[in-house]
C-alpha cells in the first residue's frame, strides 16, 4: 500500500475550504465539507483544465471555477456543467494535526 503524504497542517483545511496540493509535478485538490468530510482528488477540470482550487464547495460537489462543471467529492464523478469526464479520488485523513493523502 503507498505511504501516506503529509499534504497541510489541518487548521489550514477550516470546514466549507478549498485547497490546492502539489506533488511530484501534479496538482490535487483537498476539500474538508461544511460538516468537516475530507476529500481529496484530481485539481484540474477535466473540461477547461483549470484549477478547481479557485471553484467552491456546492453540496457533496466541487464547481469548476471557469464552466461551473460539477463533480462528486466522493466518487469523482461528474454531476453538472459541461465536464463529461470524472475526476479520480484518493484516500485522505488528519493524523496529528496534519492532512495526509494517498496518492
Amino acid at each position: 500500500m503507498p505511504d501516506w503524504i503529509p499534504a497541510l497542517p489541518a487548521a489550514d483545511l477550516p470546514p466549507d475550504s478549498i485547497k490546492p496540493f502539489a506533488h511530484n509535478g501534479k496538482i490535487y485538490v483537498l476539500c474538508r465539507t461544511p460538516t468537516g468530510t475530507l476529500h481529496a482528488l484530481d485539481g484540474i477540470c477535466t473540461h477547461a483544465q483549470v484549477q478547481l482550487s479557485y471553484g467552491s464547495l456546492v453540496g457533496n460537489n466541487i464547481q469548476c471555477p471557469q464552466h461551473g462543471g460539477r463533480f462528486d467529492l466522493a466518487s469523482g464523478k461528474c454531476r453538472g456543467g459541461p465536464v463529461t469526464v470524472g475526476l479520480k479520488t484518493y484516500p485522505i485523513r488528519e493524523e496529528a494535526g496534519e492532512i495526509q493523502i494517498q496518492l
